[in-house]
């Protein structure tokens, strides 16, 4: 009988054992997965802020269909219609500009995102690596 108060605190210690081991699994799947979260959408948090000047260039590119007016026949004189702030968004990634093609503009910002105008003027997102590396080969 006087070994039951030993049994007692033994229950207690084998119980906290694996209350902590619980505790340390949980903590590394939380782990696991804010890293996957992380992985998955920072290639979208990088492309996200392109979104405002790729979709004001395919509004400067209607508004020339609309008046009948030529396109851009270069990337630099389509990008002049940028406002400079928007202009910083998108300075430093590749882009393509080919009016006699469609998509008439192509912006890769990483791996798995990029943007497109297509012949009607209208703006897209590429969401998928092989979407970009269609248009960009060689990245």
């Amino acid at each position: 009988m006087a070994d039951g108060g030993n049994e007692g605190g033994q229950c207690v210690k084998r119980v906290l054992k694996i209350f902590a081991i619980l505790l340390l699994i949980m903590a590394a799947g939380l782990a696991c997965i804010h890293g996957f979260i992380r992985h998955q959408f920072h290639h979208y948090w990088e492309a996200e802020p392109k979104v405002e000047p790729v979709w004001g260039l395919a509004g400067h590119i209607r508004i020339r269909f609309n008046e009948q007016r030529p396109l851009p026949r270069s990337l630099d004189e389509l990008l002049a219609n940028l406002d400079p702030a928007q202009l910083e968004k998108v300075r430093g990634y590749p882009m393509i500009w080919n009016p006699d093609s469609d998509p008439m503009f192509v912006i890769r910002v990483n791996e798995k995102h990029g943007f497109i105008i297509d012949r009607g003027g209208s703006p897209g997102w590429l969401w998928q690596r092989e979407q970009v590396s269609k248009h960009f080969p060689n990245y």
